[in-house]
């Protein structure tokens, strides 16, 4: 129970590295994923389409996509 519980606090030390990544790369959106003991962890981050705020999730499809401004 004692590993659970570390495993926990390290996924939400994990979780908000992850935020503070995405936003500092300013990232429109992305998930992060974690299986342990047949468990799935789930993190999201912004939005799968920006322009209508749709927030990512399950669901999300990701396609690459180049800057022209590069």
């Amino acid at each position: 129970m004692e590993n659970q519980k570390q495993f926990i606090e390290k996924w939400h030390e994990l979780g908000n590295f992850f935020d503070e990544a995405m936003e500092r790369e300013q990232m429109v959106g992305s998930s992060l994923y974690f299986v342990r003991d047949k468990n799935v962890y789930k993190k999201f981050y912004g939005f799968a389409d920006k322009s209508s705020q749709q927030a990512t999730n399950e669901q999300t499809i990701y396609s690459p996509y180049i800057s022209s401004q590069s």
